[in-house]
């Protein structure tokens, strides 16, 4: 990803928080992911402490490219228990909507996600669905 600012750093690791709790359990495979995302952004244990107890607000990345990378992030949270709910793939709907990315494109998406064998959708596939140019 390209350089983010504090903000949208903040706004990606709620994004993952919220979908984490969107089952209303948060388990160990997606706390490490959000511990671990938070790691790569470089922000401190005391940030993400707050980000858990307080979400940043939604920030919409300017290009179609780091707004695609986000979701990306946010779909493999969403994978990350092995277990898809619905109040997961409803919380992708808004966050999508909140990044502003094509409707009918993420709703294919979302539609084929869970029936998807073994890894998740690629972060080149997903641009190429998107239409992000290289």
């Amino acid at each position: 990803m390209s350089y983010q600012s504090l903000t949208e750093k903040n706004s990606l690791v709620s994004h993952l928080i919220e979908i984490a709790r969107a089952d209303g359990f948060v388990n160990m495979s997606e706390v490490s992911y959000i511990f671990w995302t938070a790691q790569q952004l470089q922000l401190s244990q005391q940030e993400l402490k707050s980000l858990f107890e307080k979400p940043a607000r939604s920030v919409t990345p300017i290009t179609l490219r780091e707004r695609v990378e986000v979701f990306h992030k946010c779909l493999t949270m969403m994978t990350m228990d092995n277990d898809i709910s619905i109040g997961e793939i409803s919380t992708c709907h808004k966050i999508a909507s909140e990044l502003k990315l094509d409707k009918n494109k993420t709703e294919n998406l979302l539609q084929i996600i869970p029936n998807k064998e073994g890894d998740l959708i690629s972060i080149d596939e997903m641009k190429g669905h998107y239409g992000v140019q290289y």
